[in-house]
């Protein structure tokens, strides 16, 4: 009877310790699993750097990819700009004598400096005719940092604009406002004036509802002798540039 007894015993401790491997066997397969993943997540070093040289190399790719488009479509609409007649007339007027030389040299991406060096203008006058012909729409730009951490212009045409451009023109004469004997309304944008040289008639006034088409400011009303002024000064300092 008690060889029996012990008998069932040892069974019983035979199957509470093959329980305990069992778990203990699962409890190792957990934790391995667990280690593959955390393996998984956390890659290592020269793999992180791998993937991190792959995005540049994809963002520089991608970079490349659109300078080559813009290049295409620069090249044509420059043409276009340079020769239409009306629209070179209305920005030597209006601009300067050499805004046709700055577009020009917007056939890739690049910065005042750039155009300043390769047509040996004074940079403040590159600055000058690229800020008035955003002014226009005509050309864009975006910020850059170069490798000392320096912020620069990086300078385009704006692409999606000229056509603006060439039906702005269209609206009004190259002399942007003609001085008549029968009118002594005139108006200018306070706020853009000094870098747009625009100053409208009224009826060029009433059909931009009285609103600058660049800020959307109210427009000033000038007289006749005060916008005449405003248009011969106009002149003389974009002839001179």
């Amino acid at each position: 009877m008690a060889t029996k007894k012990k008998s069932e015993a040892g069974k019983v401790v035979s199957r509470v310790k093959r329980a305990v491997s069992v778990r203990a066997g699962a409890g190792k397969q957990v934790k391995k699993a667990a280690r593959r993943e955390n393996v998984k997540a956390k890659p290592s070093g020269s793999h992180a750097a791998e993937q991190k040289a792959s995005a540049k190399t994809t963002k520089e790719q991608k970079k490349r990819e659109e300078e080559g488009l813009y290049k295409i479509d620069a090249k044509r609409v420059i043409e276009e700009m340079v020769a239409n007649s009306a629209a070179m007339e209305y920005l030597h007027k209006n601009v300067s004598k050499r805004a046709g030389e700055v577009i020009n040299a917007l056939d890739v991406p690049k910065t005042d400096e750039k155009i300043a060096e390769e047509l040996d203008i004074k940079i403040n006058t590159v600055r000058r005719i690229l800020n008035i012909m955003y002014g226009y729409g005509i050309t864009n730009y975006s910020v850059i940092k170069n490798s000392k951490g320096w912020l620069s212009f990086m300078w385009v045409v704006n692409l999606r604009k000229v056509n603006e451009f060439y039906e702005y023109i269209n609206k009004n004469d190259s002399n942007t406002a003609v001085i008549t004997e029968n009118s002594n309304d005139y108006f200018v944008c306070k706020s853009c004036y000094s870098n747009n040289k625009l100053v409208f008639d009224f009826d060029s006034a009433f059909e931009a509802s009285f609103k600058c088409i660049l800020c959307g400011n109210k427009l000033q009303r000038l007289d006749k002798e005060e916008a005449r002024q405003l248009i011969e000064s106009r002149s003389i300092d974009s002839a001179t540039l």
